[in-house]
């Protein structure tokens, strides 16, 4: 990772060395001592070039088409620092031509108006690249990062750490936004909904490769909550150790998703879905080749499926997880699911799946086996050897594949036949002997203690 970040800062500086070629460069402090008299100063494709150091400034307004660049590039170099003053950045009706890069963000406070650490408003798109954008506080929306009004910033290589707000601690985006989260982090931010980021309608925002880690939510979305007209995607995302002290420890989601390669580990919710509470979602929420392991909460201990939604999950994998009642799955009264393809095992408490009142769930291809309090109980029990269906032990590669444990062995009986394809989010990853943990041995601190699982490559 420390290879590429280096390789991602040197194709970086070889771009604004490229721009400083045919474009004018004005020095911070070295011209103007100020980076915003720096920004003044400069015109529509010059470079303001920040040196090292800190700079005590708040609401700098950013202009269009200004390259807003620390020496290095790298957010270890310069840092604006907004002494609890006011917001630090505002980008406002700049377009998609500015670019901020290689800036410390932090002690925003912004009071009441959203974006303490960077706002975007009305249209502002800008690259945002290795930031970091850390305790900035709002008592609105948007601790670190707020967007709306058609602004769609890509951010590439940034963290959102430590930031705080009443809605969307890390980020929120709202009203027409389609912003791009590229190899991102959102660590230790806080909020009443959506700790790492807060998307309400109508927004379309894409993770990519990103993290979220010990986020904490009261309400709502210990890392992620998504309202009822967005259309997010996550691919190759991990969430660990997010927590909320109602409903969806890694993700609260009440309208459309994409999910694909994407790794919930630890999550934990103080009533519904340890990793995702989904909520009247009529349709679009599709979750695919996902790992959901060790996450908790009273209901739902990976997923709860709440009145009115309707998720479909395909090829993902649940293991070690627990709740009071589903410990993988529970379904909501007028809720629906289709499942095929995965496989649910090893849930420490609560079983397998959990359905009230008129909910309905569809598993086709689908393996539940060594659930604690049962595995083809109750509303799935007529669906056991019919469609595929089956409990028999996945036979997960375990310490004999370290970085990916819960691939399977050459002899699995989920691996793709005449009847199904295959099962589960991971394919075969170790030989059939040669292991170094035996199959009874399936406690989650016994697995931890050998490897994490958010190590696992996407």
């Amino acid at each position: 990772m420390r290879g590429q970040n280096i390789f991602v800062a040197a194709l970086l500086i070889a771009w604004f060395a490229s721009e400083l070629a045919v474009s004018a460069v004005v020095h911070v402090p070295g011209e103007h001592p100020t980076i915003q008299e720096g920004i003044n100063a400069a015109s529509p494709g010059d470079t303001v070039l920040v040196e090292c150091g800190t700079y005590q400034e708040h609401d700098i307004t950013m202009r269009p088409g200004i390259h807003l660049m620390s020496r290095t590039g790298t957010y270890d170099c310069a840092t604006i620092d907004a002494t609890y003053s006011g917001r630090a950045v505002l980008c406002d009706s700049i377009g998609s031509t500015a670019v901020i890069a290689g800036f410390t963000i932090i002690n925003g406070r912004s009071g009441q108006a959203p974006g303490a650490g960077i706002c975007c408003i009305g249209g502002s798109s800008p690259i945002l690249s290795r930031l970091l954008v850390r305790d900035n506080t709002t008592y609105y929306q948007g601790g670190g990062v707020y967007c709306s009004g058609g602004s769609s910033p890509e951010l590439v290589d940034c963290v959102l750490a430590e930031n705080s707000a009443h809605y969307g601690g890390g980020a929120c985006l709202s009203e027409g936004c389609s912003p791009s989260f590229v190899r991102c982090a959102f660590s230790g931010n806080d909020a009443n909904t959506g700790a790492g980021a807060a998307c309400s309608g109508p927004s379309s925002p894409a993770f990519l490769e990103c993290t979220f880690a010990d986020n904490v939510a009261f309400v709502l979305g210990g890392a992620v909550s998504l309202g009822s007209s967005v259309g997010a995607v996550f691919d190759g995302v991990t969430f660990e150790r997010n927590t909320v002290t109602f409903y969806g420890g890694a993700m609260s989601c009440s309208g459309p998703a994409t999910l694909r390669s994407t790794v919930f580990e630890e999550n934990s919710a103080g009533e519904g879905g340890g990793a995702i509470y989904c909520s009247a979602v009529s349709g679009g929420f599709d979750a695919r080749e996902c790992l959901f392991v060790a996450n908790s909460a009273s209901v739902g201990g990976a997923m709860h499926c709440g009145y009115g939604s309707a998720p479909s999950i395909t090829n993902c994998t649940f293991s070690h997880n627990q709740a009071e009642v589903g410990g993988g799955l529970s379904l909501a009264q007028g809720s629906t699911v289709v499942a095929r393809n995965n496989i649910i095992a090893y849930s420490t408490a609560g079983g397998a799946v959990h359905c009230d009142g008129s909910s309905w769930v569809s598993l086709e291809c689908c393996d539940l086996y060594g659930n604690a309090e049962g595995d083809w109980e109750g509303c799935v029990a007529d669906q056991y050897g019919i469609g595929g269906n089956m409990s028999l032990d996945p036979l997960f590669c375990w310490a004999a594949n370290p970085s990916d444990p819960y691939s399977l062995r050459t002899d699995s009986p989920c691996l793709p036949d005449s009847n199904c394809d295959l099962i589960g989010a991971r394919g075969v990853a170790c030989p059939t002997t040669g292991l170094g943990l035996s199959t009874m041995e399936t406690s989650w601190g016994s697995i931890k203690s050998r490897f994490r699982v958010s190590r696992l490559p996407n």
